[in-house]
This record gives C-alpha cells, sequence and structure tokens, in this order.
C-alpha cells in the first residue's frame, strides 16, 4: 500500500511538471493556451503539496474568473489524484 502511494506521488509529480511545461511553452507560442496547463498543474502540484494550495488560495481574487476555473476543477480532479 506505501509502494502504491509512492508510485501515485511520483506519477502526480511528473503529470504536474509536464503540465507546467506546456505553460511555459505556451507563452512563448500565441497558439498554445498557457493559462490552462498552468491551473491544471498546480492543481495537481496542491494535491501532493498541501502547503502550496493554502498558498494559491490566500492569493487569488475569491470573485475572480480563474478563482472559480481554479476551485471547480480542483473538486472534480479530487476524486482522482488523492
Amino acid at each position: 500500500m506505501i509502494m502504491r502511494k509512492k508510485i501515485r506521488s511520483g506519477f502526480n509529480l511528473i503529470l504536474a511538471v509536464i503540465f507546467i511545461v506546456l505553460g511555459f511553452i505556451g507563452l512563448a507560442l500565441p497558439v498554445v493556451p498557457q493559462t490552462i496547463f498552468f491551473i491544471v498543474g498546480f492543481i495537481i502540484f496542491s494535491f501532493e503539496f498541501p502547503q502550496l494550495a493554502n498558498w494559491i488560495e490566500s492569493k487569488m481574487d475569491k470573485e475572480g474568473k480563474i478563482w472559480k476555473i481554479y476551485h471547480t476543477h480542483r473538486q472534480k480532479f479530487e476524486k482522482y489524484f488523492k
């Protein structure tokens, strides 16, 4: 059981890094959207590092569009990444 959790944790971190890299590629290439890749990457990172989730939530405007996207998708992803 512990080994399975470590494998899942490693997979989540690799997946999060891939999404963050795609976000940076999106900054360089105007045809690739960057915002959604950054949001998904940070959501996945936040499952591995709860302090990151707390920091993200403290910095966001609770009424803004990005917050709604982040919060909605984080709840959907919770069943897959926890």
